[in-house]
């Protein structure tokens, strides 16, 4: 199905880098139908060891990428090898108290008891990768390689969403007094890094992409969370906004207010995330976010399919005008991120910082 989308975009003639797949594309079976999504297998039935080749030549002949979704939660089952392998590896803990050592290796949060941290998320009972500790980063990022990620290739991207961490059940995310290690032995408890989860999740992507392909390639990680110093590790999307007026207008402010605060490259998912949307707001989504740093069409699958050429005529020529028009920019818009690089400016710029001194400017809001 992802060929016969690719393939719609080109007969279409609408311009195309990556397919984004969500959750969709895990297995959910674990070999007994029981259930629950396991990032980095893919789902068997959508995904057959003959298919995947046909989609992965598909991507090759034809210069695009995939960008697949990989969140935090980790499916609490024996069955599946990453929480298996996980949960071997994790040393005896005393929960509270920092015991110096060299090398202590905690992959998944505890509570304030120090049993393993459970709760509810895509897979049901899950746990939650402990992204504190160096060694769990790296258990993490070594999932990526080509040996544990079997079906990827280079032209795969990941996608870290619901590391908030989203948790469904209790408090929606994980209990303030959940505890993470260091590998030198320092305990902290979870409202202590909470803000910087997310942060530490996108590195470790980053880090097991750039390891996957011996430094030889850039990696690309969105990231729904992000921190002081994610601007590193890739780009960010606004989450799950509403196909409104109000939120595209908002993305605006969110996006700018963001890069001013030094981080650049992000977006909002157009044309929103949720609800169905009408001709003229698919019109204007797709003419804004033409001009984020970071552009993709997303949506709920329980809506309206979003594909452009399933859209009215004046969509389809109001879709394809707006990539058109971004790819003419191209040249400027990579000298946006050259200069964001070097001297860390926002790429989407409010006007009075390209022009201070018009005093005007500055009681413009989008």
């Amino acid at each position: 199905m992802m060929i016969e989308r690719s393939q719609n975009f080109t007969e279409y003639e609408f311009p195309l880098d990556y397919l984004w797949s969500d959750i969709e594309w895990a297995d959910q079976y674990d070999g007994l139908m029981d259930g629950g999504y396991q990032y980095f297998d893919f789902n068997p039935f959508n995904f057959t060891d003959a298919s995947l080749a046909r989609l992965n030549k598909h991507v090759e002949d034809v210069g695009r990428y995939i960008t697949v979704i990989a969140d935090p939660h980790i499916k609490a089952s024996n069955l599946y090898r990453v929480y298996r392998k996980g949960m071997e590896m994790q040393d005896d803990i005393l929960p509270t108290k920092h015991v110096p050592t060299e090398n202590l290796v905690n992959i998944f949060a505890r509570t304030c008891n120090g049993t393993v941290f459970y709760g509810s998320c895509w897979p049901g009972n899950s746990s939650w990768i402990d992204v504190l500790n160096e060694n769990a980063q790296e258990y993490w990022a070594s999932q990526f390689s080509y040996k544990n990620f079997i079906g990827s290739t280079y032209r795969y991207s990941i996608w870290n969403d619901m590391n908030e961490p989203s948790v469904f059940n209790s408090i929606k995310t994980m209990d303030s007094d959940a505890l993470h290690y260091k590998a030198d032995g320092r305990v902290f408890e979870h409202r202590d890094i909470h803000n910087a989860y997310g942060a530490l999740h996108q590195r470790s992507s980053w880090r097991g992409l750039l390891k996957r392909d011996q430094h030889t390639r850039r990696p690309f990680v969105l990231t729904r969370s992000f921190f002081m110093g994610s601007q590193k590790f890739g780009a960010y999307w606004t989450g799950d906004n509403n196909s409104f007026n109000s939120e595209l207008q908002g993305s605006l402010s969110m996006i700018m207010s963001l890069g001013i605060s030094g981080h650049p490259v992000g977006g909002a998912d157009i044309p929103g995330f949720y609800g169905n949307v009408t001709d003229d707001l698919f019109v204007k989504f797709y003419q804004l976010g033409m001009y984020y740093p970071f552009m993709r069409a997303h949506s709920n699958i329980d809506f309206q399919n979003r594909e452009p050429w399933l859209q009215s005529y004046r969509v389809q020529e109001a879709i394809r005008d707006a990539i058109n028009r971004r790819y003419d920019l191209y040249h400027y818009i990579y000298y946006a991120f050259y200069t964001s690089s070097q001297v860390g400016a926002p790429i989407m710029r409010p006007m009075w910082f390209e022009f201070p001194d018009n005093e005007d400017l500055y009681s413009i809001h989008s």
